[in-house]
């Protein structure tokens, strides 16, 4: 959100919801249920939340951003295939990272072709190098696991800061025909 030049306190908001245990989460966002998504496996109670789609869920409901469908990871299975279309892509991408050696998988936002990483003070470009090893020094990268695309509020895009953005890459998601589509399921 600080890349998207998003305020302090929605920032603050963000971080403190997403911290909080789901049922805070819920009254947050003054939600009645909890999306199928995020609990896929309510039988193992919290240890069942898919985190990913928890930080989406926020995103959504309480500032008003968009996401895409979830990634085709069939597209994402090399390296070069997976740095090809990061590319491509123009909206921030949320993705999650499983590399040879890896104690977990990494979860990283790709956007303008430019890392960003919550585990470091700056963000860092997107080569063949940084992808290969997103998961630490002495991993390899094995493939893209999960993803989604995150497309701004309108309020979010029309902030001074992001006027020099002439393009945002939702048209393209949405067009008929566009090359990345296919890396998008469509219902």
């Amino acid at each position: 959100m600080n890349v998207l030049h998003c305020s302090p306190e929605d920032m603050t908001s963000f971080w403190n919801i997403a911290t909080s245990p789901l049922h805070s989460i819920q009254n947050s966002l003054n939600d009645v249920q909890v999306p199928r998504a995020v609990m896929p496996n309510m039988s193992i109670g919290p240890l069942g939340i898919d985190t990913i789609e928890k930080c989406l869920w926020i995103l959504r409901k309480k500032f008003n951003f968009v996401t895409t469908s979830k990634l085709k990871v069939s597209e994402f299975q090399s390296l070069m295939q997976s740095l090809k279309a990061l590319a491509e892509i123009k909206f921030p991408m949320l993705i999650s990272v499983e590399s040879k050696f890896a104690a977990y998988q990494h979860v990283v936002v790709v956007w303008r072709e430019m890392v960003i990483d919550y585990e470091f003070m700056y963000t860092y470009p997107l080569t063949e190098d940084t992808l290969r090893q997103i998961c630490g020094v002495n991993t390899t990268f094995q493939r893209i696991s999960c993803g989604y695309g995150i497309l701004p509020s309108k309020f979010c895009k029309a902030l001074q800061a992001n006027q020099n953005i002439q393009d945002w890459g939702t048209a393209e998601y949405y067009k008929q025909g566009s090359s990345i589509r296919e890396y998008f399921y469509w219902r």
